[in-house]
């Protein structure tokens, strides 16, 4: 991730160190954060998402390619990237489920920080690895 923005390089990590406060520490107030399952709007809500989904998974791993920055990454920036994240099941129910999805995502920076956070990916494979011999996801 030599190449990726600091500030999206320690809020990814955030996620694999299991730190919802490390990754808050990354975005604006403002922050809007988007996939195909949800949209999540503010520092506060973002945390809550965060440590909701941890109580659920481990991140294994997250790894960005291809990342292009238009603009000056320590200031206003768009940035796009491809992002592999691997991540196992934590609750009862997942436990042991490896699993994980590639993704387009999208960040405007505002001040180097994370304003707008979008992961484009298609949920259908990883609902199909989550549900196979567990009941449903």
């Amino acid at each position: 991730m030599s190449d990726t923005p600091a500030a999206i390089t320690r809020f990814l990590s955030a996620w694999t160190a299991r730190d919802p406060q490390l990754a808050a520490a990354e975005v604006t107030d403002t922050v809007v954060l988007a996939d195909p399952n949800e949209r999540h709007e503010g520092r506060d809500a973002l945390v809550v998402h965060l440590e909701q989904v941890l109580r659920r998974f481990d991140f294994q791993s997250t790894a960005v390619e291809h990342c292009v920055v238009d603009g000056d990454p320590l200031g206003d920036a768009q940035v796009a990237f491809i992002l592999h994240v691997k991540m196992t099941g934590r609750s009862s129910r997942l436990a042991g489920v490896v699993t994980g999805f590639d993704a387009g995502v999208f960040v405007t920076l505002v001040g180097a920080k994370i304003d707008r956070y979008t992961e484009f990916w298609d949920p259908t494979p990883m609902a199909s690895a989550l549900s196979g011999g567990v009941g449903g996801c």
